[in-house]
């Protein structure tokens, strides 16, 4: 089976420069933005179907799928399962997708191998996560990836979750 592959996409593989100087770009025109416009950035430059949401099953990743939601409910979301799951967090995140009205949730084994269909991703990386100042836009050398949360700190992140939550610690969508 062929990838359909974007401009972009095809660009970076003859030039790699290309996506990062794409990248750059994008950081410099995001730097202040919050993560809705972020996310409709994401859209905007890749195009509808080339980008997915990739979710974990932390406070971090309800929250963005809470805004992903809002801006385009049909935005792919990428699970991982690492096979070790229980069935109740299984079920959580199906609960969760069906009360934010997310219409493509698609829980995969390999995350590498869903991203192959992708020219980018939208991650819930914050600054407390892995790094301590994430760029907002970056390439995996392949794609690029927005990280709408990139410039909230955890107690924000965590604040908008107390916001939005429901019984059961899920949140509604943003008004």
């Amino acid at each position: 089976m062929s990838e359909r592959r974007s401009i972009l996409t095809t660009a970076a593989m003859f030039e790699p420069c290309a996506l990062t100087a794409t990248a750059a770009a994008l950081e410099r025109t995001l730097r202040d933005a919050g993560p809705a416009r972020i996310v409709r950035q994401a859209l905007r430059t890749l195009g509808r179907g080339r980008v997915a949401v990739v979710a974990s099953y932390g406070t971090a990743s309800v929250a963005l799928l809470n805004i992903v939601a809002a801006v385009d409910p049909t935005i792919p979301v990428l699970f991982v399962d690492t096979g070790w799951m229980f069935d109740e967090t299984l079920d959580d995140h199906d609960a969760l997708a069906s009360r934010l009205g997310l219409t493509d949730v698609r829980t995969v084994a390999s995350l590498p191998a869903a991203l192959a269909a992708f020219d980018g991703w939208i991650d819930g990386t914050s600054p407390d996560d892995e790094r301590a100042d994430p760029p907002i836009v970056e390439t995996d050398g392949l794609r690029l990836k927005f990280n709408p949360l990139a410039r909230l700190t955890r107690d924000s992140v965590d604040g908008y979750f107390a916001r939005h939550a429901l019984e059961g610690g899920h949140p509604v969508i943003a008004a």
